[in-house]
């Protein structure tokens, strides 16, 4: 993963890498924001994220994005990224700037010991612990919920607390590419609690990839 991160440094690069969905959904987070002033309103969007990856792609794609885009200093892009909310279910590698007094850098190679050291934070997929409490009232409360790249596999679906967690009048938006249309009705109805009103119009699974679907739905 570190030797990913030191690959991939520049946000170009992990344009390249994720199809550009990183980039779109940044543009859209931002495209009203103009001036460094209305940069720092980004978190008015209130958008979470929650990953099952180790990597730390998405938040340094983000914060690279914050500083060169508004012209912020180092205190207000971090402290933007300290209010935005990014979950890791199974750890990460390494604690980045706006996380601990002692962080690991984006990209940042280290010997054996410091490998060792960043291990103790990961959790395995067979791990059987739960999510956070804040995980869960996040998708209890959220109005709409992307699964972007997601397996849709039961046990990750029950470490969510999903479908016990899903309200009425969520709406559920994933993408499915290369999934067949009888695939797709299997993925709705493990989805599905007792929230749905209209099964057509609030669970959205389509055969696509996560940058086709952010452009049809966000």
């Amino acid at each position: 993963i570190l030797k990913k991160e030191n690959e991939n440094r520049n946000v170009r690069h992990i344009n390249e890498k994720m199809g550009n969905w990183y980039e779109y959904l940044f543009d859209r987070m931002t495209e009203n924001l103009i001036t460094r002033e209305s940069g720092l309103t980004i978190n008015v969007n209130k958008t979470a994220f929650i990953t099952f990856n180790y990597d730390r792609s998405l938040e340094h794609y983000f914060s690279s994005r914050l500083a060169n885009s508004f012209f912020m200093g180092g205190d207000e892009y971090i402290k933007l990224m300290k209010e935005m909310l990014f979950f890791h279910v199974h750890g990460k590698a390494g604690e980045l700037i706006w996380d601990s007094q002692q962080p690991h850098q984006y990209g940042h190679m280290t010997d054996a010991q410091g490998i060792r050291k960043l291990a103790t934070k990961l959790k395995i997929v067979y791990d059987k612990s739960e999510v956070d409490d804040d995980v869960k009232r996040l998708i209890s409360n959220a109005k709409r919920i992307f699964f972007l790249g997601f397996g849709y596999s039961k046990e990750n679906l029950r470490k969510l607390g999903i479908p016990i967690m899903l309200q009425k009048d969520q709406k559920i938006i994933g993408s499915g590419f290369g999934l067949t249309k009888h695939e797709i009705e299997l993925i709705k109805y493990r989805l599905n609690g007792k929230w749905v009103n209209n099964w057509d119009s609030d669970m959205i699974i389509e055969n696509s990839d996560c940058l086709d679907l952010l452009r049809n739905h966000v």
